[in-house]
């Protein structure tokens, strides 16, 4: 999560343990702290989440390993792939047992130019087939 979406929640950040964060394109990343227990909604009940916090980021949360292990490590997380490019992820919360099934969004959506319907050359593979 970027330093500016941390604060707009306002919650306290523990700095104890700074991480240094390698990006998939390989860059790096010293976070600034973690949100411990950050709860989050999905639609049934909340999920407790810890959140490390960075300076900077394209994203206001990326839900990645942590969060994968988490949600399904007894039971298989389960996607439903539609030709239309819409996908479900099925999550099980290890916490209290609780199923989860939600939709899930179109990260190029944010693109502007994806967005405009405009030629987009870092999208372009993704786009022409739907995703």
């Amino acid at each position: 999560m970027p330093r500016h979406i941390w604060e707009k929640i306002g919650l306290p950040l523990c700095c104890n343990h700074p991480m240094t964060m390698t990006s998939a394109n390989m860059s790096k990343d010293t976070t600034v702290g973690i949100l411990e227990n950050l709860k989050l909604d999905f639609r049934a009940r909340p999920v407790m989440l810890q959140v490390q916090v960075i300076e900077h980021a394209n994203f206001n949360m990326l839900l990645s390993h942590p969060f994968i292990c988490l949600m399904s490590i007894e039971k298989c997380m389960v996607t439903n792939d539609y030709p239309n490019g819409g996908q479900w992820i099925t999550l099980h919360d290890l916490n209290d047992g609780h199923e989860y099934t939600l939709p899930t969004c179109l990260w190029c959506k944010g693109c502007l130019c994806c967005k405009c319907g405009k030629h987009c050359h870092s999208h372009q593979s993704i786009v022409k087939w739907g995703f």
